[in-house]
């Protein structure tokens, strides 16, 4: 398993659903979704992630499922990009 890093909200509702789904439709390759618009498993690249919002918490987990450099530099840009379309805080890939 690589990096993970997650995106704080302030909430998490169907908009942001919605804004999140729409954001990795735009920028990974192949994306499969759970029939409740919870989960994401996305290749970017050709490096698969996967992405998940916390049942307990507002926030937007991210993992990467390899651990090269890529896959830090895919994390931080998804990241960067969620949480400056949602209004969030992006926190750092860590291993």
């Amino acid at each position: 398993m690589g990096p993970s890093c997650e995106v704080l909200l302030d909430v998490v509702d169907d908009a942001t659903l919605e804004t999140i789904d729409s954001i990795l439709a735009d920028v990974a390759e192949t994306i499969t979704r759970t029939r409740k618009g919870r989960n994401w498993q996305i290749w970017i690249r050709g490096r698969p992630l996967i992405v998940s919002i916390d049942g307990t918490s507002s926030s937007v987990s991210l993992s990467a499922g390899c651990n090269d450099l890529e896959d830090y530099e895919i994390l931080r840009q998804l990241t960067a990009q969620l949480a400056s379309e949602l209004g969030g805080l992006a926190s750092e890939p860590i291993k």
